[in-house]
């Protein structure tokens, strides 16, 4: 006995070390695992990069993982901190869902000293895990209240019709009324609704959802995330102003931007002249005063036209108008047909009000209307059709006698898809 003790007792304590080494990687997997499905419920909402990064440290952190921090910027006066044991790649750079930029992938590390197993070896002990969390299922949303915090982000009232075939309706505002719908003769039919808030509904239509994709108005549920948030909107210098009366075949003026390619400025806005038809050819078209009016049995024409709408410029379509626009398939504006500045002091309201009414008729418009902090309302007796439209701003409003169809049947139109009801899961 008095020989065998010392090869019993360190037995068993390599044993216990080697247990403690199995518990920690056990531990470490937990982190991990919670550590990549915070950074895709980030993800979610559209963020990338470093908040993706923030989100896992933090909730690595809180579940006991001990990160290391280093400063990564030679500055003596500046400090960047960097997590030198925690790796977030998205997309994955290894496994199943490698390449695919909707998965996150989690890798975490911590060393361990060695204790009575040092007799063999005085390498300490690294031990790994990784995680990977994707976004699944989702339909797809073609009418999205960016707001966060506007009452009736989206409203649907009067005797206004809309139907959107296979896409759904998403508000981003906590609001109670988030979507709001308050009276009987107003009617809406899409896959689903959801919003971040509550919704105010007042006799729903029978077929106001699709009961396969959802069987009731989604609340309290994530935002959507803004497709169109990296694209920048053009500042260009040196350029002639064009005539705001136009008719006829319009190209770009300018010679090409390095940046944005063809395009014209037009510093008191456009309108189209009555009874006549304005064709827009493929470019970027910048107005930076007044306003894109079509009226008096004007149309409006382009394929693979921009236009953008600088320092609070609007658009005015009433009178029997007629719009027949599709977006640019390809380049930095690519899928836009309408694009308006974001608010420069806050995120959320601009003011500017872009109003499709009278009895204007947008025969087709394929590619996405975005007014990130605009209004767009559709009101009297507009008409508007197309089997590929995105209408994205910050409150959207269908009113009066307006009819609406439209569809998210977008496959070669340039335009970025939006989810709505995507679900994290931890894939590997």
């Amino acid at each position: 006995m008095g020989l065998m003790s010392p090869v019993i007792i360190g037995g068993m304590a390599l044993g216990g070390e080697t247990g403690y080494w199995y518990y920690t990687q056990r531990k470490l997997q937990h982190a991990a695992d919670v550590a990549a499905y915070a950074a895709a419920v980030r993800k979610r909402v559209g963020e990338n990069g470093n908040p993706l990064q923030a989100a896992a440290v933090r909730v690595a952190s809180a579940s006991g993982f001990m990160p290391v921090m280093t400063d990564a910027n030679p500055d003596p006066d500046a400090t960047d901190l960097v997590t030198t044991n925690l790796t977030l790649n998205n997309p994955p750079l290894a496994g199943g869902s490698i390449d695919d930029n909707d998965a996150v992938e989690v890798i975490l590390s911590e060393t361990k000293p060695r204790l009575l197993s040092s007799i063999f070896s005085d390498t300490p002990v690294e031990i790994r895990a990784r995680a990977v969390a994707k976004l699944t299922g989702g339909s797809p949303a073609c009418v999205v209240a960016l707001s966060a915090t506007r009452s009736k982000a989206v409203e649907v009232s009067g005797n206004t019709s809309v139907t959107l075939n296979d896409c759904s309706v998403v508000s981003n505002s906590t609001q109670s009324d988030a979507y709001y719908m308050p009276n009987s003769t107003a009617d809406l039919t899409a896959d689903c609704i959801s919003t971040v808030g509550g919704s105010s509904v007042k006799n729903p239509s029978p077929d106001l959802l699709d009961l396969n994709v959802c069987a009731s108005v989604q609340e309290n549920a994530p935002p959507a995330a803004d497709p169109y948030a990296d694209v920048p909107e053009p500042s260009v210098s040196g350029y002639t102003c064009q005539s705001r009366t136009v008719s006829g075949a319009i190209t770009p003026k300018e010679l090409p931007h390095p940046i944005y390619g063809a395009y014209s400025v037009f510093c008191d806005g456009i309108e189209v002249a009555s009874n006549t038809t304005a064709t827009f050819g493929p470019g970027l078209y910048i107005i930076t005063g007044g306003n894109l009016k079509v009226n008096n049995k004007a149309i409006l024409k382009s394929n693979g036209a921009t236009f953008f709408f600088a320092n609070n410029t609007t658009a005015e379509i009433s009178g029997s108008a007629e719009l027949d626009l599709a977006a640019p398939t390809a380049g930095l504006y690519s899928g836009l047909v309408f694009f308006a500045a974001r608010c420069e002091d806050s995120p959320l309201e601009c003011g500017e009000v872009f109003k499709i009414n009278g009895n204007s008729s947008t025969a087709s418009i394929k590619g996405a209307i975005y007014l990130p902090g605009s209004t767009i309302e559709f009101l009297g007796g507009t008409k508007a059709e197309s089997s590929c439209l995105q209408i994205i701003a910050n409150t959207v409003t269908f009113a009066g006698n307006s009819t609406v169809e439209m569809g998210a049947a977008c496959a070669g139109a340039g335009t970025k898809t939006v989810l709505t009801g995507q679900i994290v899961k931890l894939v590997e």
